[in-house]
């Protein structure tokens, strides 16, 4: 049996606290670093409760696959969802104070899995009535889950998608459609279909009428707006091809695909302007090294293999400022440790930042940032086989 790596909760509750003080007198250091507040310590402590309700599923079976952070009780703090790949690894909804503190919500704010496999999740404000909603993707049905505003969902699944719909791995969201409703884009057996939002109420496929051909061979999924235009634009990555697909409204148009190389699976895709050009570069995490996609204008990406390097097998990639340069960073969940990767700038090489993130050998699976404690500065949930952790950015004077 898999058991959590670390000391028992007393000496690590000594650990963190001896750390913390290190952090507060330290002179000379870096701006701010990310300290693990996910450890066994007393109830006065912070994520306390968090340990407690990650702690209630075997740790040998826990498979975190989909998610986010987003309010979903309606406080003004961000919330968690955490969905796993088996029915009887149950969904974690942790509730925030506002400090930081997570706590599992009651029983009843989530509707009851039936059985089968998870595959991925997100969360996604369907209906447009300011709460995040969540879609879930399964083997035998996929499934939508509409929040009431206050983190109570209920399982709207039977109006809302079309019968028989279901098996997603991977999903982006996004209004593709310019009325102001979110639309999805799904893969299912590594084809893509199209989800169109009918008026808040329903779901509706419109895979023929959006897409110029049938994908195939399909990875994962990113929209984001590639050539400016203000429109939402498609990516879509597998082990043989990244190809962008540019919103011509009422049609997306295909340009030239790209060839990725080795041919290493995608384990994701992120999106941001690494360089400062005010051109969106496209990052792929893959079971090799991860790989950027310059983008020159005139929608024309580019690969720069060797860009960012990985110490491992990252499977999930997410870009945020972490260091508060406004410059987005690079943070890979890994199986082993994980990375945080600074941009340096236009100047710079992108190098691994040692000391940030404490050391974790558990296999991590998502990474979601947000600012969890209201103090302004980026922090991290990391969901892992084994034990969740959160991770709250102090500053250093």
């Amino acid at each position: 049996m898999t058991t959590v790596s670390g000391s028992p909760p007393s000496r690590r509750a000594r650990q963190v606290v001896e750390l913390l003080v290190a952090v507060l007198l330290s002179p000379g250091s870096a701006a701010g670093e990310v300290v693990d507040q996910s450890v066994a310590i007393p109830a006065s402590a912070q994520v306390t409760q968090l340990v407690q309700s990650s702690a209630l599923v075997p740790v040998e079976n826990r498979n975190p696959v989909g998610g986010g952070a987003a309010d979903l009780d309606g406080n003004g703090t961000l919330d968690v969802l955490v969905m796993h790949r088996l029915p009887e690894e149950l969904p974690l909804l942790l509730l925030n104070d506002g400090q930081g503190h997570l706590t599992d919500a009651p029983t009843g704010h989530l509707p009851v899995l039936e059985a089968g496999e998870t595959f991925t999740a997100a969360l996604v404000d369907l209906d447009n009535d300011g709460a995040r909603d969540v879609y879930v993707g399964r083997r035998s049905h996929d499934a939508v889950w509409l929040n009431d505003g206050q983190g109570v969902f209920h399982d709207a699944t039977a109006t809302w998608l079309p019968e028989g719909w279901g098996g997603t791995t991977a999903l982006a969201s996004g209004d593709l459609t310019g009325d102001g409703r979110p639309d999805l884009i799904v893969v299912q057996s590594g084809a893509v279909r199209v989800l169109e939002n009918v008026f808040g109420n329903a779901l509706r496929e419109a895979t023929s009428e959006l897409l110029p051909q049938p994908l195939e061979g399909v990875h994962c999924v990113l929209l984001f707006d590639a050539d400016g235009d203000g429109d939402l634009d498609l990516m879509t990555a597998g082990a043989e091809t990244l190809q962008c697909f540019l919103n011509e409204r009422p049609r997306m148009r295909a340009l030239a695909p790209r060839h990725n190389p080795q041919r290493q699976p995608v384990t994701g895709l992120a999106t941001g302007d690494l360089d400062g050009d005010g051109l969106p570069e496209v990052v792929m995490s893959r079971r090799g090294q991860p790989l950027v996609w310059r983008n020159r204008g005139n929608t024309q990406f580019v690969s720069q293999p060797g860009l960012i390097r990985a110490p491992g097998f990252a499977n999930g990639i997410v870009l945020a400022d972490v260091n508060g340069d406004h410059r987005p960073d690079v943070i890979l969940p890994m199986t082993g440790p994980n990375a945080l990767i600074v941009n340096p700038g236009t100047k710079g090489q992108w190098r691994l930042q040692p000391g940030w993130l404490p050391s974790d050998n558990e296999a991590s699976r998502l990474a979601f940032v947000g600012d969890f404690n209201g103090d302004g500065l980026p922090d991290l949930y990391v969901a892992n086989d084994g034990q969740d952790c959160l991770y709250l950015q102090v500053s250093k004077p």
